[in-house]
């Protein structure tokens, strides 16, 4: 398996690879018993849950939803490897992105990864976890409400590190899949709580749509 160890630039360079980095602290939710199975998603599967222009009025594409097997997302750059020798992306088989921008709106991100069933996807939650919260500075938690069978979320300061400037991440385990959103939004932008928890969660509705074997439909709305 290919990795792809930690790297990091400027806002815009992230925005152009739909990768916003952020950086953090927090700790794990615990999984809750009796989490729902989910089957295992294809690339065109794991493509649709990812948002797109329909899904996200108010907002233009940056990336177009994409998704692809690990070692062709990681070598497209659709996907980073994060966290000692890059282990966020151990037994991941599909990974994809979606990325946002708005005129007075953070950069967000959706990234989605694909595991072959639900005990891969609860096994790789925690190294998952660590190795995206430690890019959110001066984080503190965020409450996402009982979506998924297990989540997280931090808001802090963005990669830049630039004085108002703001981060926040969450990650949601889905059946076999985990989602995560990033945002990232420059000095004297606002990023409220609520953008994250609501993208988060209607993320996480796209995710259980397509292993219900729905189309996903959920909207992120303005």
């Amino acid at each position: 398996m290919s990795k792809l160890t930690d790297s990091r630039g400027s806002c815009v360079a992230i925005a152009c690879v739909a990768l916003v980095l952020l950086a953090g602290c927090g700790g794990n939710s615990e999984p809750e018993a009796g989490g729902s199975d989910g089957k295992p998603l294809n690339a065109q599967e794991t493509q649709a849950i990812l948002p797109d222009a329909k899904a996200m009025p108010g907002w233009r594409v940056s990336l177009a939803p994409t998704a692809y097997p690990l070692e062709e997302a990681v070598s497209k750059g659709v996907t980073r490897c994060h966290g000692e020798e890059g282990n966020s992306c151990d037994n991941v088989q599909i990974t994809g992105a979606s990325t946002f921008l708005a005129d007075r709106k953070p950069v967000v991100s959706f990234l989605a990864f694909a595991y072959k069933d639900t005990a891969s996807a609860e096994s790789a939650y925690e190294s998952v976890w660590e190795a995206w919260k430690d890019r959110t500075p001066e984080a503190r938690k965020l409450n996402l409400g009982a979506i998924g069978e297990r989540r997280d979320a931090v808001r802090g300061l963005n990669a830049s590190m630039d004085e108002g400037a703001k981060g926040a991440i969450a990650q949601v385990r889905v059946g076999a899949v985990i989602v995560l959103v990033t945002g990232e939004a420059a000095p004297k932008v606002d990023m409220a709580d609520t953008l994250i928890t609501k993208f988060a969660t209607t993320f996480s509705e796209r995710a259980r749509e397509a292993q219900d074997g729905k189309t996903p439909t959920a909207t992120l709305g303005a």
